[in-house]
């Protein structure tokens, strides 16, 4: 799961509360439990990928 000691998961846990990342077999996923807006998980090639989907996915939702 994620390293919270990882500089880059930590940011993306500032800018996406509620959201946890992880790399898993060589892409970056996140994953939401609630999905209060009806998402609850992405996955993405790198960790830049994951955050341009996650805001973008995001701003369409709401």
């Amino acid at each position: 799961m994620a390293d919270e000691h990882d500089p880059r998961i930590a940011a993306f846990h500032r800018d996406f509360p509620g959201w946890t990342a992880w790399e898993a077999n060589g892409s970056w996923r996140a994953l939401r439990v609630d999905g209060r807006d009806g998402l609850v998980g992405l996955t993405a090639t790198s960790l830049t990928e994951l955050r341009m989907r996650l805001a973008e996915a995001l701003r369409v939702a709401s």
